[in-house]
């Protein structure tokens, strides 16, 4: 029998620029051995990985959202990290969100 482990993880981001980040998306990949129960403002699972919409963000905005995600392969390190993708005119950018760690312990 699989013991099943439920906790959220939150993610950060801001942008740190002078001009307006346009058509941001958050990413964050699930780790082997964790499922997607919900995600907060619409994040939805599509090809292994968590995405988020969000919009523009204008100077020093940040946000942040949440997912609930069940683990399940055991004790070890789960790692998760997110990378807000978006449009500075039409030039594609990226930025590494806030990561987080889990240690599950048996």
């Amino acid at each position: 029998c699989v013991e099943v482990t439920q906790t959220d993880v939150t993610f950060s981001y801001e942008n740190s620029g002078f001009g307006t980040a346009l058509s941001g998306t958050l990413h964050a990949a699930l780790p082997a051995g964790v499922n997607l129960v919900s995600a907060t403002d619409g994040g939805t699972l599509i090809n292994g990985e968590v995405v988020w919409s969000t919009g523009n963000l204008g100077p020093d905005e940040v946000g942040a959202v949440s997912m609930t995600v069940s683990l399940e392969a055991g004790a070890g390190d789960y790692v998760f990290d997110a990378t807000l993708e978006y449009l500075v005119g039409l030039n594609e950018f990226d930025a590494p969100a806030s990561s987080t760690v889990i240690e599950l312990v048996e």
